[in-house]
């Protein structure tokens, strides 16, 4: 018989148990032995089983999470015994299931449970039990087969109430269509037999009619006589058709432009010679050349891009100087209302304003390493007086990421989110999103079973509004979710906590992925990471990048070689080898006199040539494509694996690597090798992506194949080497194209979200490290400010016009001038330098535009070849 029953949860909290057997020392021995069966439970357990214990026989249930026990005699039969623990286990799952599991739920706290424990073991008590249980489900069985019966019954008449309902149906249509065809044959019988009848009727009167107007040879003569004489043709021109300028009253011609050139258009590269056949013969473009003159006008500037034709641009030059002075006028307004408005951020120097914490401390060693890196160690001072801070755990407060600190110091802060949380999702039925108080901000993010948590004392992070914080401080949690997809995928993590809810994730986690997410971070907060040797490294491109809706970064090359690249990387798809492997296409090739082939990049679905995180070439199936997350998540993945000590030729990697944007159940299987270009200091990197796991000697060939035919094609690889340095070299791009007030800009393609910039490195030329690290973070902030500024739309003809953001930061040496120009198409940023005019802002912001337009083939990739 029955003689105890406790339910438990599986992480071994007891939920409730049998109250009317506390009396029975014998059964308190077993209730130990229970507890200690439980304790010693593992996802790898068999979910029910019987142990033998002395005279009684514990047997066990495990379903959802939850764990039901019992205590029987020896005698007792088995299966008895789990049909009592499986009906109580739909008891309690139905009544208390979701209650039981969730993080709220106490011990013993389902106490009212005990009744229907009491009244089921006593049904179970008789071993009588067993037969009537037996014709009960008899008794069913038979119920079954007559509902079987019934219910077969019901669907034939249905399908025949179905099969009617279809001929009624047709024979509706079938009336139409005789319908329509009855009142076509009419009209066709009546055209039969009144047309002829009509149209001699009309030929009749036709022709009685003209035999009244014929006249006669007097009538002719006489009206001959009174006609005037007609004077002699004349050729004339429509006045509406004016496509030449018209000449004015004082006999000066006045040129009117045949293009109109609005707000509109204005995006629009010049009318050039064309391009391509200028890119075998030079890498840089004409605009990259000193000019002949330093004058400013927009004729010399059309002259700067190549020769064309002096009328075209003249007229084209009024058109653009009608839209700089709309645009002029604009931002003129603009800074008149800014007047007296300006940001005041301070007095100190340029060099020692920090932008960071929002005061006046000098950012120096001390500064950077107590307030900005990472630091795990023990001490509650240093774990405080960190300006960010990112945790992620589990739903059931388990710690398995941290930025800052060790178990100890955020042990606390756990059980505080995992508390919050659970309150709004259960008593207010929402999800917690964020937090803004004096001095700091906390976001969370709820990814069940896992929740990703921010809180930012960083100022310009706590000056965002609540879209800018959806866009911007959320893809940062969003990147620490996809970077931990990316390792793991979803079905392993769901299927980790689902055995066990206070699995530890941290167990699967390598070193190296804390270092990961570590600097990525950094990265994408301020611009800056740490070496193995804890030197700061400035990395601009990944914190624009991230600040630009995680946009790519293009090396810059000539349409003329990346084509080349392309055709290289679209010839390794029919790279096939003789398959001998197989006995069977042995003996067909022995009997046709065929050799069958194996294609080696069957399994190739992705291909890039990247320099570090900047890429150079890509290729892609037509049906797929890679988001720009997952393609930046690669890129940092690769230089992870690497690192700075890698740098020799030749060096290969195999990562397995899922890409949470194109597949988050499954993993892509990524081939990397390294090749180094003589002359060129930084090595490329080719990554290989396919789908088989067994594929790494096809890729490896492949891979191989690619890069010979880059090294060995002696007038690429020379052409390719002199084409990156060139382009190392032009570091002070704005310098080149004569814009004297900009002093650095960025250029966003929208359409295939890649981005332009010149080099940071110019501005930071200061011999201390840390006041060029004091300028790299302004140069960030000022862009990020810029960005997260509100902008004046301009519209023209109740058209999509442009959006204008300009804003102003006084310092004690000067100014410091943002200009954002954004259309449906691009987003231009650039810092000027002192007080600059709003004239020249727009005139060399415009000549910067159109010269990223004119060669964009050269600084973007587009979209990826397709095969």
């Amino acid at each position: 018989m029955v003689k105890s029953t406790l339910i438990y949860r599986y992480d071994a909290l007891p939920l409730c148990g049998s109250v009317d057997d506390n009396l029975d020392p014998n059964l308190n021995e077993q209730k130990k032995k229970c507890k200690i069966i439980i304790s010693r439970i593992t996802p790898n357990s068999e979910p029910q089983a019987t142990i033998e214990s002395g005279n009684y026989n514990i047997h066990y249930l495990i379903q959802n999470n939850i764990v039901y026990i019992t205590v029987c005699d020896r005698s007792y039969p088995r299966k008895l015994a789990f049909s009592y623990l499986h009906e109580i286990s739909n008891e309690f799952e139905h009544s208390h299931g979701r209650e039981a599991l969730s993080t709220a739920a106490r011990p013993f706290g389902f106490s009212s449970f005990d009744n229907f424990l009491s009244k089921t073991k006593k049904i179970y008590q008789d071993q009588r039990a067993q037969s009537n249980l037996d014709q009960l489900n008899n008794d069913l069985a038979d119920v079954k087969k007559v509902m079987t019966k019934n219910i077969e019954d019901l669907l034939y008449r249905g399908d025949s109430l179905d099969k009617m309902s279809d001929l009624s149906s047709s024979l509706k249509n079938d009336s139409i269509k005789y319908r329509k065809k009855a009142q076509k044959i009419n009209f066709d019988a009546m055209i039969r037999q009144y047309v002829p009848v009509a149209g001699g009727a009309l030929i009749f009167v036709f022709l009685f009619c003209r035999a009244d107007k014929i006249p006669t040879m007097s009538d002719n003569a006489e009206s001959n006589s009174l006609r005037p004489p007609s004077p002699k043709p004349e050729l004339s021109r429509k006045e509406s058709l004016n496509l030449l300028p018209q000449a004015s009253q004082g006999g000066t011609s006045v040129a009117i432009p045949t293009t109109a050139v609005t707000l509109e258009n204005m995006d629009q590269p010049e009318i050039t010679s064309n391009v391509d056949d200028e890119e075998e013969h030079s890498m840089l473009s004409p605009g990259l050349r000193p000019s002949m003159s330093n004058v400013t006008s927009q004729s010399d500037r059309v002259s700067i891009a190549g020769s064309v034709n002096e009328t075209l641009a003249e007229d084209h030059s009024e058109s653009d100087e009608t839209e700089t002075n709309h645009l002029t006028e604009i931002l003129q307004n603009l800074m008149a209302q800014d007047i007296g408005k300006a940001r005041g951020l301070g007095s100190s120097s340029l060099q020692n304003l920090n932008f960071i914490s929002g005061g006046d401390t000098e950012i120096d060693d001390n500064f950077i390493r107590s307030r900005l890196l990472p630091d795990k160690s023990d001490s509650s001072a240093s774990f405080s007086g960190k300006l960010k801070q990112v945790f992620v755990l589990s739903t059931a407060g388990k710690p398995i990421y941290s930025l800052n600190g060790s178990d100890d110091n955020v042990m606390g802060y756990m059980g505080l989110i995992t508390t919050i949380v659970s309150s709004y999702q259960e008593i207010m039925k929402s999800e917690f999103h964020h937090i803004t108080q004096d001095g700091f901000k906390l976001v969370v993010m709820n990814k069940s079973p896992l929740i990703l948590v921010l809180i930012t004392k960083v100022a310009y992070e706590l000056e965002m509004t609540t879209d800018i914080v959806s866009s911007t401080i959320e893809r940062q949690l969003m990147s620490v979710y996809n970077y931990l997809l990316s390792v793991l995928s979803a079905p392993v993590i769901r299927r980790s906590f689902e055995r066990r809810m206070n699995y530890d994730l941290r167990k699967v986690l390598s070193n190296q992925d804390i270092a990961f997410l570590d600097s990525m971070l950094m990265k994408q907060t301020y611009g800056l990471s740490t070496s193995a040797n804890e030197e700061i490294i400035l990395d601009s491109n990944a914190y624009i990048s991230h600040m630009l809706g995680s946009a790519i970064r293009c090396v810059r090359i000539t349409h003329t070689t990346r084509c080349k690249l392309n055709s290289i990387l679209l010839s390794s798809r029919k790279l096939s080898v003789k398959d001998a492997d197989s006995d069977a296409a042995s003996v067909m090739s022995k009997v046709t006199n065929y050799e069958s082939k194996r294609y080696l990049a069957n399994d190739l679905l992705f291909g890039f040539i990247c320099i570090n995180d900047k890429v150079l070439t890509s290729m892609r199936p037509t049906q797929h494509r890679l988001r720009k997350d997952d393609v930046n998540l690669l890129l940092a993945i690769i230089s992870l694996h690497y690192g700075e000590t890698q740098q020799e030729e030749g060096a290969e990697l195999w990562i397995p690597l899922c890409m949470p944007n194109f597949n988050d159940t499954g993993f892509l299987y990524v081939y990397v090798k390294r090749f180094i270009l003589a002359g060129y200091p930084e090595p490329l990197s080719l990554a290989l992506l396919g789908a088989n796991k067994n594929s790494f000697f096809e890729l490896k060939q492949v891979g191989s194949h690619i890069i010979s035919k880059i090294l060995c094609n002696k007038s690429l690889k020379t052409t390719l080497t002199a084409e990156l340095v060139e382009m190392e070299m032009a570091a002070r791009l704005v310098k080149d194209l004569n814009c004297t007030f900009i002093k650095h800009f960025i250029y966003r393609q929208k359409t295939e979200n890649q981005f332009f910039m010149d080099d940071i490195k110019h501005l930071s030329t200061e011999t201390d490290n840390y006041q060029n690290i004091a300028t790299h973070l302004q140069v960030l902030y000022f862009y990020t400010s810029l960005h997260n500024a509100k902008s004046t739309t301009i519209k023209d003809d109740d058209k999509e016009g442009k959006r204008l953001t300009y804003t102003r930061w006084q310092r004690k040496d000067g100014w410091v001038t943002g200009f954002l120009l954004s259309s449906k198409t691009y987003d231009f940023y650039c810092l000027c330098g002192g007080s600059v005019q709003a004239q020249h802002i727009i005139d060399q912001s415009i000549r910067i535009i159109k010269w990223v337009e004119k060669y964009k083939k050269r600084l973007f990739i587009g979209e990826a070849i397709t095969f």
